[in-house]
């Protein structure tokens, strides 16, 4: 989530215009990259849902119980960011071409708009295209795990994988003008999802053992693939569309093995940094601070600092700061009143 944030606040803050090739362009690029952690949200996607359905694979109730629960867990907010949408901006009614329809954000369909498009459409909704990719994932992955041979289980993470690159290739081979369009359809970012489901296989094989006792090869495995991505960002800046093909598998591997690095953390800084209470709190509001942060983030701020939540101007350092911290309070509102209420309840539904 603190990727994200720092992406879309502090990297697309003016104070870091400069011409193609200066410094504070190469900067702004760096931030640009944070969007990555849509990427690891995947991965860990992958790996929880992924884990769930591998636990209860073989239950009766597996199905209802999932839905319910998903349900449950993400379309009140969801929805809730839609209808503050119209209310407030009147985005979603898509005049002038500027917005996205509101049947898309209740749809969970505001990828597809956007691959249509082939363009990143900004309003309050645009955020909403990697929870279309979640939501479109679950409807389909239940099945395919309960349908795919046991046997066969731990080749099914490396498929997705597998699949989503080539599909990617081929189609920015065929059509190298659609490449963002690729980056929004489902199945062109199963790659992410199938590394976090096959790191979830992975801890309940008999393998995980000694995969996770071995630092060393875990450490090293980061490593080059940090190189990995250091040649990406170097590709990227100067021929875009690198992304577009290997990339986003690059991130996804990158990510995966640090998700196996936490698993099981040995490393004393590795276990104090993935517990502490800051992250931890960041993470228990993510969904809310995620969904809102366009929205409510920089109008709260334009409200605080220059007592007008529209038409401000460009942000300083201090209130780019703030837009960090600013979703905080109304995130924890969310959490308390309508996100723990509702998961307790949808606790009645068992997988067992």
């Amino acid at each position: 989530m603190l990727l994200i944030l720092l992406g879309h606040f502090v990297g697309s803050s003016p104070l870091l215009d400069g011409p193609p090739g200066s410094g504070r362009s190469y900067v702004r690029f760096c931030f640009g990259l944070c969007g990555t952690g849509v990427d690891l949200f995947f991965v860990l996607s992958g790996f929880l849902i992924g884990g769930i359905l591998l636990d209860h694979r073989e239950s009766p109730r597996m199905l209802r119980a999932f839905y319910v629960r998903r349900f449950v867990r993400i379309v009140p907010v969801a929805w809730l960011c839609v209808g503050l949408s119209i209310l407030l901006y009147g985005y979603a009614s898509g005049r002038a071409g500027l917005g996205i329809p509101w049947w898309c954000g209740w749809a969970f369909t505001t990828n597809l708009y956007l691959a249509a498009a082939n363009r990143w459409i900004l309003t309050p909704l645009t955020a909403q295209w990697s929870l279309g990719i979640e939501e479109q994932f679950y409807l389909v992955f239940p099945w395919i795990v309960r349908a795919w041979p046991r046997r066969g289980l731990g080749w099914l993470g490396p498929a997705l994988v597998a699949g989503a690159l080539a599909i990617r290739v081929v189609g920015y081979a065929v059509a190298p003008d659609r490449a963002f369009a690729f980056s929004m359809l489902t199945f062109c970012r199963f790659d992410s999802l199938g590394v976090g489901f096959a790191a979830a296989w992975l801890v309940r094989s008999g393998y995980a053992a000694a995969i996770l006792a071995n630092r060393r090869l875990l450490w090293r495995l980061l490593a080059g693939l940090a190189v990995a991505l250091a040649v990406l960002l170097k590709c990227q800046y100067r021929s875009p569309g690198q992304m577009a093909t290997w990339g986003y598998t690059a991130v996804a591997l990158f990510y995966g093995v640090l998700l196996l690095i936490a698993y099981a953390p040995r490393e004393r800084f590795v276990r104090v940094g993935f517990t502490a209470g800051w992250l931890r709190l960041y993470g228990r509001f993510s969904y809310f601070i995620y969904l809102f942060q366009v929205l409510l983030a920089r109008p709260l701020v334009a409200l605080a600092f220059h007592g007008r939540w529209r038409d401000v101007p460009p942000l300083t350092w201090p209130e780019t700061a703030a837009e960090l911290v600013i979703l905080l309070p109304p995130a924890a509102l969310s959490w308390y009143l309508i996100e723990a209420p509702l998961l307790r309840w949808a606790r009645r539904w068992s997988y067992d």
